[in-house]
């Protein structure tokens, strides 16, 4: 029967356990401060979409060469569609990948 046995001596006891996971869910996010309303940059500017200049509408494609989100861009929705068209159109004429 002695040679069965399990030296648990090693292993956390169940009050350090209960503890240390106690203090995980105590603890504070990370935080960030206040976070300001992403405004589109078309709409400040009052400005037009940016017509067939693949330099300028980098910013709006990944490094994949793909379209990024309004989420991201911070564009509105209307601006959002006139430039992924404006993108298209681009791809299609071989100015962009």
């Amino acid at each position: 029967m002695e040679g069965n046995m399990v030296d648990n001596s090693s292993a956390v006891s169940g009050g350090e356990e209960q503890q240390n996971q106690e203090q995980r869910r105590l603890r504070r996010p990370f935080f960030r401060g206040p976070r300001r309303p992403k405004q589109c940059i078309f709409c400040v500017d009052s400005s037009k979409v940016i017509d067939r200049d693949p330099l300028k509408l980098r910013r709006f494609v990944s490094d994949r060469n793909r379209m990024l989100s309004r989420r991201i861009t911070g564009l509105c929705t209307q601006h959002q569609k006139k430039v992924s068209k404006t993108i298209k159109l681009c791809r299609n004429l071989a100015l962009m990948r």
